[in-house]
């Protein structure tokens, strides 16, 4: 990550497990998409319920372009959640 980028977003790992297969999905279990943005980035996490725990199945972050980072909050929030469902819309779908 560059230096804007690095810092700039809260701390996921904290808040789910890492699982023993991180990055595999469970035929079962709900599947929780989360967003985050910041004033220089965008971030998404995948999280899976499996065996009563949320376990990660991926991250995903990028930096915003100049003219994207003039946006006001509202619609950095929703960039975020489109770049979120489109990372992972193979897993969604």
């Amino acid at each position: 990550m560059g230096s804007g980028v690095q810092g700039s977003l809260p701390d996921f790992e904290g808040t789910a497990h890492v699982g023993p297969h991180p990055g595999t999905t469970a035929q079962r279990g709900t599947i929780c998409p989360r967003h985050v943005a910041s004033h220089t980035a965008l971030g998404a996490v995948l999280q899976q319920e499996q065996d009563g725990q949320l376990c990660i199945i991926g991250y995903a972050s990028r930096a915003l372009t100049n003219a994207k980072r003039r946006y006001c909050i509202t619609r950095k929030e929703f960039l975020g959640v489109v770049y979120g469902l489109k990372k992972y819309r193979h897993l969604l779908g």
